[in-house]
């Protein structure tokens, strides 16, 4: 099987499991929070593999907006006519202008791979 096929099914296998597992667990608090997510915190941390924000903080569904983006890196926001639009700045306008939120949090890591 090649690497392509083998990486695949790893995700298949976890989708798999999740189903079995954990979806059932998770369904109620996707209904409770379906028409009206309130995430008072925007968490924004590094794409390494090695941080999985969500358990870090034992967060349910529906708590944080999450962006992982290099290294935490946060571009200098510039308008839309001027600039390639990048998913963090408005995810950052998502969370602090529209729906509020009222803490920002950058994760950090030690061995970073971004130079």
């Amino acid at each position: 099987m090649s690497l392509v096929h083998r990486g695949m099914g790893k995700i298949l296998d976890g989708v798999l499991r999740y189903q079995r597992n954990l979806a059932g667990e998770l369904v109620p608090y996707f209904r409770e929070i379906l028409d009206r997510p309130t995430p008072k915190t925007i968490m924004v941390t590094c794409i390494d593999s090695r941080i999985v924000a969500s358990r870090l903080v034992q967060a349910e569904p529906g708590a944080y907006f999450l962006v992982r983006s290099l290294g935490n890196f946060i571009p200098k926001y510039e308008s839309l006519e001027t600039s390639i639009p990048s998913g963090t700045p408005a995810a950052l306008e998502l969370a602090c202008v529209i729906t509020k939120v009222n803490t920002v949090v950058v994760v950090g890591h030690s061995d970073s791979k971004v130079k």
